[in-house]
Formats: C-alpha cells, sequence, structure tokens
C-alpha cells in the first residue's frame, strides 16, 4: 500500500486529534473545520480498511488497531521533524519543530527564566515550531522517552539511564500553613505538634517530603502547585510548596512558614534529553540560551553545583 501527500495530510489530522483527545480540539489546533477533521478520518479509515476510534456521546477513543496505528505515526512525524531539522542545518537555518517540558510553576521562579529564553531564542527565527507543554515531572519523563518531547525542565522523577540529565538549579521546598489553619497563630512550634496535623503531598513524591515527620499523617494528595496551594490555603492541610510560589501568599499573610531552618529541603532540577537522540540545531540553540539565562540567574553557590 503506497501513502501520497493527501494520506500524510490525514495522518497528521489523526495524530493531532489523539494527542489533544478529541476533534473538536484538534479542530482549533489545526484552525480547520470540525467537518474537515471528520472527512480526513473518514477517508484515512477507508484508505486502511479498518476503524481507528470510537467517537460518539461516550467520547473519543482509539480501537487497539487505531492505538498501534498511532504509534506508528508518532514515530513517522518524530522523523519527518528530524528531516526537516536537518534540511535547515544545511542551509544554516534554524527550521523545524523543538518540543519542550517543563514542570507547573516554574514561571514563578526568577532563576529559571524560561520565558526570556524563549525571547532570545525566537529572535534568531521564526521559522521554528515551538511546542511547550507543563506538567508533573512523571508525565513530562514518559513523553521524553517515547520521542514526544526534545527536552525537558523538571526534577528527575526516576534514574532511568535512557536519559541524560544535567542539573541546574535547586529549588527551595517549604512547609506552608494557611491563614485559616489553628497553628498559624501558634508561636512556639515542635516538630510533634505540627505533625498532630493532616497533611496534602504530591503523589509522585508520597510521603519522602515528610521524612523529618515521624508520625505525619497524609490525608490528602494533589499533583500540581496550585492544587496543593488550594488545599493549604483551606486551612484544613499543611503542606509544601517551592519558596518562591508561595512567597505571594507569605507577603499577603495567608500563609506563614513553619520552622523554617529545620522542615525546608530542596529539589534538584536537571535540563534532560534522550540519550542517543540527535541533538540538532535547532536544541543546542535553546539549550545555550536556556543555560546562559539561568546562569546569569542562578547565585553563585548553584553554579558551582551545577557543574
Amino acid at each position: 500500500m503506497l501513502f501520497n501527500s493527501s494520506d500524510i495530510s490525514s495522518l497528521n489530522v489523526f495524530r493531532t486529534i489523539v494527542e489533544h483527545g478529541s476533534f473538536v480540539s484538534a479542530q482549533y489546533s489545526l484552525n480547520i473545520s470540525q467537518s474537515a477533521v471528520s472527512q480526513h478520518m473518514v477517508k484515512l479509515e477507508d484508505r486502511l480498511g479498518f476503524r481507528l476510534c470510537h467517537r460518539g456521546r461516550a467520547g473519543f477513543a482509539l480501537t487497539e488497531k487505531g492505538a498501534e496505528i498511532y504509534e506508528h505515526v508518532r514515530v513517522l512525524f518524530q522523523r519527518l521533524d528530524e528531516f526537516s531539522d536537518t534540511v535547515g542545518e544545511m542551509r544554516d537555518e534554524l527550521t523545524g519543530r523543538l518540543s519542550i517540558g517543563i514542570s507547573d510553576n516554574i514561571i514563578s521562579d526568577p532563576h529559571l527564566p524560561v520565558p526570556l529564553a524563549l525571547n532570545r531564542f525566537l529572535a534568531q527565527t521564526r521559522s521554528v515550531d515551538v511546542r511547550l507543554e507543563v506538567g508533573v515531572a512523571a508525565d513530562i519523563e514518559a513523553k521524553l522517552l517515547r520521542g514526544e518531547l526534545s527536552l525537558t525542565l523538571t526534577p528527575a522523577f526516576s534514574m532511568d539511564d535512557r536519559i541524560v540529565r544535567r542539573k541546574v538549579y535547586d529549588e527551595r521546598q517549604v512547609l506552608c500553613c494557611g491563614h485559616l489553619h489553628p497553628l498559624f497563630d501558634v508561636t512556639r512550634l515542635t516538630l510533634d505538634k505540627i505533625e498532630d496535623y493532616p497533611f496534602v503531598v504530591r503523589p509522585y513524591r508520597d510521603t519522602n517530603e515528610l521524612k523529618i515527620f515521624q508520625k505525619a499523617k497524609v490525608a490528602a494528595s494533589a499533583s500540581n502547585v496550585e492544587a496543593i496551594a488550594t488545599f493549604i490555603l483551606s486551612g484544613c492541610y499543611l503542606g509544601y510548596l517551592p519558596r518562591c510560589y508561595a512567597q505571594r501568599w507569605l507577603d499577603s499573610g495567608q500563609m506563614r512558614l513553619l520552622r523554617e531552618n529545620e522542615t525546608s529541603y530542596d529539589v534538584n532540577f536537571y535540563l534532560a534529553t534522550r540519550k542517543n537522540a540527535r541533538e540538532s540545531l535547532i536544541l543546542r540553540t535553546f539549550m545555550d540560551e536556556l543555560l546562559a539565562r539561568i546562569y546569569d540567574a542562578a547565585p553563585l553557590a548553584n553554579l558551582r553545583d551545577a557543574d
């Protein structure tokens, strides 16, 4: 079976539907009508001779064959992106696609200036399709390993040897108490007193962040810092937040820190790429800009640690 350029267009529509989770979301991403999205799918399924997905009131879901086809399509477009990068390099141009994954709340940290790095990078080219994905470390790392992302900036979720990491920064985590919590106005606090109250934790760290508390009670979990902050502000839970993210509520008096010197800890942030993955001109250029901005912003102690 030979595929033509029209088939490639339909495969791209299929890929976009899968990655966005619905026909409607794909419509806006591709800037085409919903009827055009549906026509591409009907045409593609006719060409292949089997159903790729179920759609209707129950929502969108891949068939078993659809899931297998998607994996091949993902690799196909990854190779096309690499081809585009290679042609750009041969012409001494920054053209192609750059897919970046970062942890949520990075924008609140002045020591991790991703927006400035993007500004400096995009000043050099308008021919790069930049995709930026924000999520939890586990999901971001999984997408890096699948080749869906070129570069990530997150804490390390695992020590998978298929990933090459470079430490760039330590993010301070602080134990926060909301103004509605019974401990908010208590002046003399012991660790024993603190651990009498329930905590909210990040599921991918579980109780590791509470290791100094021998009897800590985990009563809630949240995968991102905004959800954790919401739990803390409710006054029903204690929890850890990045210091830079919590600062707004500390300044407004809606949160306080509990025994900061004893309870705080650091999380290492890493730039990561896939081992043996091709390092394109686009990737090298953006990494250089990002590292330059991070090193400009980071304290000297962090620079020494990152070497």
